[in-house]
């Protein structure tokens, strides 16, 4: 589960963390988004992914929506859910980036298909 990390909080992370116990991440204008803690960071980089989605039952349904241009966690990620989470539904967004930026109705439709599928 380390993917991701350094795109979000930089190279030098562990360096910071080591260093200040925190990590505030900011976005493009400089703003303040949220604060990482040393503990929680390597509660994060403990966690296998693998095992824990193992533990999904298998009547329990799982939706991922992945953007195939996502620069943060990378596309197939979400492909390697799809072959460990039994009942998993995979929905790939063509040209979208981690946040959905230009593609939210895309992102809605998938979830609001999904739900309404389970209602049937």
């Amino acid at each position: 589960m380390e993917r991701g990390i350094a795109e979000r909080l930089g190279k030098d992370y562990m360096e910071r963390i080591e260093e200040n116990g925190i990590i505030d991440v900011k976005d493009k204008e400089g703003n303040d988004q949220y604060r990482v803690t040393k503990d929680s960071l390597m509660e994060r980089l403990a966690t296998d992914m693998h095992s824990l989605c193992l533990l999904f039952e298998k009547d329990c349904r799982v939706l991922t929506v992945h953007g195939s241009a996502d620069e943060i966690i990378p596309v197939e990620d979400a492909f390697e859910f799809a072959k460990v989470i039994a009942n998993h539904k995979l929905h790939i967004v063509e040209g979208a980036d981690h946040c959905y930026t230009k593609y939210p109705s895309e992102l809605a439709d998938a979830v609001v298909d999904f739900i309404q599928e389970s209602l049937h």
